[in-house]
């Protein structure tokens, strides 16, 4: 339950600041992509990591969606 609290927050956090600084969930999105290939790219992927980077473009897509339905 607690990281539904944390998510929401995040994602409330994220739109206000995206409001303000145009493109900033955007480029936000193509620099985890990015981290998540060079990870793959040098074999440091983990079950872990995958995980995060997962939850994270989770996060940053449901802001991104919620943002662009806003407006």
């Amino acid at each position: 339950m607690m990281d539904n609290a944390y998510d929401y927050i995040l994602v409330m956090l994220l739109q206000r600041i995206d409001s303000g600084q145009s493109g900033l969930i955007s480029e936000m999105i193509s620099g985890v992509e990015a981290d998540r290939q060079a990870i793959r790219e040098a074999g440091k992927m983990t079950n872990e990591i995958d995980r995060t980077i997962e939850h994270t473009l989770s996060i940053l897509n449901r802001a991104s969606q919620e943002s662009s339905a806003s407006t």
